[in-house]
């Protein structure tokens, strides 16, 4: 595979093919002295030039539209580099002549026209012979680019001449700042450049299956492999809630003792079900408990549940197989609980002792919402299962008066509406009184 010196190597190449066509006796004879070159128009100035001159320009590079994506994908789902990117690109030029007779520069441009439709590819062995020129010649700059790699892309270099109209070889002469000059364009396809540096090269696959059983087949769209596609609560909720049975359905869940895995989308902790109620097929259901921190009650232990989205895995070893196989991942909340609300009115305000599960940790956002009252939490420093609130009542809300109460904490809500009905309600554990 070419690297980013093949870009060099291709233009010397075609410079290689000209040159050599103009020294045949025929042509040699008419033009006299010439020098074939690589440099911008616009560097030229045709009324100094001690000889004529032949030069080739490249001034376009487009991506490659057969083999653009032909290498995707080039890393796996965990961002690991399988194969080096290839990128496919063709590289567009110009040949111009200069001569201060005029005759004498169209004899070359027709001469190089002639060549370049003559020998329309550069082979691997044309290259490959070329870089041996190189590589044994004086110029360090040649020297160097035969190391493109060039003769051993997988695609041949083709030659093909194009036409370009009075309008666009006038905004490319105008681009260049130059006077115009004869010309012919012609596209050079395609250049294949790989980039350098490590990859991951996996091993062959000698056997599918114990004994070479072969893939696994179902008469059905289901994937063969574990997989998980819902996660459901008691009473229709639509969030997590500890001390609670969670149901993760999908198929192909049987196994013996199947791992259970949650990680906290706030700061990538890696936490575990403690239990497990039952397990199925088609459906594991597990409750989520809290670890107890004996040393330190106040501070929650590394692996305690915390509120906030979470993400779910299972880890399935299949009857007979040495590997464990681990499904897709389903994302879910865990909301606030609360467990208890003391209510007080000291000096005219509202003062609410909130009692919740999980704990509430410094930094995340914690509100009591009655009806349509929001209030925040007073500052706490370290991780509490006891919010503080106290405020004024305002006008709409009224003493002795019931509300709805429910705590959000970082966007996540307690639960408060009963979704077994039809249609749906509030929760009547929800509604409190004001004192």
């Amino acid at each position: 595979m070419s690297n980013a010196l093949a870009f060099a190597a291709v233009t010397e190449c075609i410079k290689d093919v000209l040159h050599t066509g103009l020294s045949l006796p025929s042509i040699q004879n008419v033009v006299g002295n010439y020098d074939v070159t690589s440099v911008a128009p616009d560097l030229i100035k045709a009324s100094t030039l001690a000889t004529n001159q032949l030069n080739v320009f490249l001034y376009q590079i487009t991506p490659n539209a057969a083999l653009r994506n032909a290498d995707l994908p080039t890393r796996t789902g965990d961002g690991d580099q399988t194969r080096r990117p290839v990128l496919a690109v063709d590289l567009h030029y110009l040949i111009t002549a200069y001569s201060r007779n005029g005759s004498q520069a169209e004899i070359m441009l027709g001469q190089a026209s002639h060549l370049l439709h003559d020998r329309p590819i550069f082979s691997k062995h044309d290259i490959s012979t070329m870089e041996t020129k190189w590589t044994a010649g004086a110029d360090p700059f040649l020297k160097n680019i035969a190391a493109s790699g060039l003769s051993g892309q997988m695609e041949i270099v083709r030659i093909i001449t194009q036409e370009q109209s009075a309008e666009e070889l006038s905004k490319l002469w105008s681009a260049f700042q130059t006077p115009y000059r004869p010309t012919m364009a012609f596209l050079v396809s395609v250049l294949l450049i790989e980039a350098e540096g490590p990859s991951r090269r996996v091993l062959p696959v000698l056997t599918i299956g114990e004994n070479d059983r072969g893939p696994t087949v179902e008469p059905n769209l289901i994937l063969s492999v574990p997989l998980l596609v819902k996660v459901g609560f008691p009473d229709q909720e639509i969030s997590a809630t500890l001390s609670v049975a969670m149901d993760i359905e999908g198929h192909h869940l049987d196994g013996a003792n199947p791992g259970v895995d949650f990680v906290s989308l706030h700061d990538d902790r890696r936490l575990a079900a403690s239990i497990m109620q039952s397990h199925t097929a088609n459906k594991i259901s597990v409750k989520l408990t809290d670890a107890h921190n004996a040393s330190n009650p106040a501070l929650p232990p590394k692996d305690a549940w915390s509120i906030g989205p979470y993400s779910v895995t299972v880890r399935i070893r299949k009857p007979g197989e040495a590997f464990e196989r681990t499904t897709n991942r389903l994302i879910f909340a865990l909301a606030p609980k609360i467990d208890g609300v003391a209510l007080s009115m000291p000096g005219g305000k509202l003062r609410a002792i909130v009692n919740c599960s999980p704990k509430v940790n410094p930094g995340q956002r914690a509100t009591l919402i009655i009806g349509d009252w929001e209030i925040t939490a007073k500052p706490f420093a370290t991780a509490t299962d006891q919010l503080e609130f106290e405020e004024k009542l305002p006008d709409r809300i009224k003493s002795g008066e019931q509300y709805l109460f429910r705590l959000r904490v970082d966007e996540v809500e307690s639960p408060f509406i009963d979704r077994t009905k039809e249609p749906p309600g509030f929760r009547a554990d929800a509604r409190k009184t004001i004192p």
